[in-house]
């Protein structure tokens, strides 16, 4: 392990990173919330200040492989996970720094859980925030870093290590370059996303905040009620749920689903979501949801054995996982045996 490489170079990504808290801080400025810039402006100056003796720091030998592009990203990703739950707990925004360290964990990680039950009594700097740590998070603070840093060869160990999938591809020869031209494409989805929505009439605060979150594929928003809710949710049949759909402020039909899972109300509220803009009705998303039946892989039941029922599932990430076996228990099996197929360490 090549100790020296790996500190220089998670200084270096952490000197950069710092420079991100200078965006929230702007936005804090523009809003006159001159406490929270301090803050944000505070935290970051701190952690520029922290990575500069490594950013000096001359290791001995130059190589890099794969071990230490693991080493710097698992680091890199804790650090600054914990550096950014700092201005949550210090603005007082999220008053223990455990529930801070979850609410930042799952913005870096695209996850989208939340500890906040007042979203819109945070400030503008805050919930700016908030989204903006979806869409660092969404491509990567280490391709970042690999995207503006100077090129010393090593980029590809590092893009290994950030990026999921057994292998990773460069769209040209330069690792740094690829990282480059992935950001850039990134970050004009992002302005496209963004200028959809505010030409649909959403405020430009509210749209660069949702614009982020979904290019970052996160689930963070900026309001506490969203515009479609399921209401009176009542389980049927052993695992099967229906709901009454409410659009902004009333109740415009009643969604049966032919699908077993509670999360899979989730999934008929994005799809009412979708699909009232274009013009159809509730009864059609009613109708829509009755007839659909499910997709393959996802609790396909593809037959028995010895009078069992055999269920096929796609879930591999943890919450798929224990969305799959709820779901099971709910339908009132007895006794439940799951076979899981292991992957790569990067997808499992």
């Amino acid at each position: 392990m090549n100790k020296g490489i790996v500190f220089h170079y998670l200084s270096k990504a952490l000197l950069l990173s710092s420079a991100l808290f200078l965006v929230p801080a702007l936005v804090s400025l523009y809003y006159r919330e001159y406490f929270f810039m301090l803050i944000f402006l505070g935290v970051g100056g701190g952690m520029a200040l922290a990575s500069l003796p490594g950013v000096f720091y001359r290791p001995r030998h130059k190589y890099m492989f794969a071990r230490e592009g693991m080493v710097i990203a698992a680091l890199m990703w804790i650090i600054f996970s914990a550096v950014g739950a700092l201005p949550f707990y210090c603005s007082g925004s999220i008053p223990h720094y455990i529930d801070a360290l979850f609410e930042s964990v799952s913005g870096f990680t695209t996850t989208g859980s939340s500890i906040l039950t007042d979203i819109e009594a945070l400030p503008r700097g805050i919930l700016f925030w908030r989204s903006f740590t979806h869409w660092v998070g969404g491509m990567g603070v280490l391709v970042l870093a690999i995207a503006i840093l100077p090129s010393s060869g090593n980029a590809l160990y590092l893009m290994q290590a950030e990026c999921p999938g057994p292998q990773v591809g460069k769209l040209v020869p330069k690792g740094k370059n690829s990282a480059l031209y992935l950001y850039l494409i990134y970050g004009a989805l992002t302005f496209i996303t963004i200028v959809l929505l505010f030409t649909g009439g959403m405020p430009l605060f509210d749209s660069v905040c949702h614009g982020m979150g979904i290019a970052g594929t996160g689930g963070f928003g900026i309001k506490n009620d969203g515009d479609y809710q399921a209401l009176n949710v009542n389980e049927y049949k052993p695992g099967f749920f229906e709901f009454d759909l409410k659009e902004w402020s009333k109740v415009t039909g009643h969604i049966r689903l032919a699908v077993p899972g509670r999360h899979n109300i989730y999934n008929a509220l994005a799809m009412c979501c979708c699909v009232r803009p274009l013009g159809l009705q509730p009864a059609d998303a009613e109708r829509a949801a009755a007839e659909f039946h499910g997709t393959g892989r996802r609790f396909e039941i593809k037959g028995e054995c010895n009078g069992a029922p055999v269920v096929d599932d796609y879930a591999h990430h943890p919450t798929e996982l224990a969305a799959t076996m709820a779901t099971a228990k709910k339908m009132g099996y007895k006794r439940i045996i799951a076979v899981h197929q292991p992957f790569t360490y990067s997808r499992t």
